[in-house]
């Protein structure tokens, strides 16, 4: 996908270069759950995203036990947040998907300096993702530390 002008992909972060496309794929599946829902009567209340070469294969559990105004991802440190698997509350589903732009405005990637001043352990698409949840205030935990 194009990036918001003036950016180029050769400034982006090595680990950043596959992000914009990742966060589309992420729109388009966002989109199709949003179909389904409609053309269903339904609502779902999560989302799990995965990455294409992954399968979740395990029990959720009871879905109670999640906090709805919270993203849960598979592992997460501070400023180690792992963007292979998301859960995320259907209301926060958009904000989610946004991250990294849209087909409208662009996309975004940060530089090897951006990724540095932001503190990013790795610099990849869940660090940019991390700030911007803290951006808008979204709590996030690790999958590990659900409580019983």
């Amino acid at each position: 996908p194009d990036l918001r002008p003036p950016l180029r992909y050769e400034q982006c972060f090595y680990d950043q270069l596959s992000c914009p496309v990742a966060w589309r794929a992420k729109q388009q599946c966002s989109r199709r759950v949003r179909d389904f829902e409609q053309s269903r009567g339904v609502a779902f209340d999560w989302v799990l995203f995965t990455r294409p070469d992954l399968e979740w294969r395990f029990p959720i559990g009871n879905i109670r036990r999640f906090e709805a105004a919270t993203l849960y991802t598979s592992s997460y440190v501070s400023y180690d947040l792992s963007d292979r698997l998301l859960l995320v509350p259907s209301k926060l589903v958009p904000l989610i998907v946004d991250a990294f732009g849209d087909d409208q405005t662009g996309y975004v990637c940060w530089s090897e300096e951006e990724t540095r001043r932001n503190k990013c352990r790795f610099g990849n698409c869940g660090c940019v993702l991390e700030q911007h949840l803290m951006l808008h205030g979204i709590s996030v935990r690790s999958l590990h530390r659900i409580p019983e």
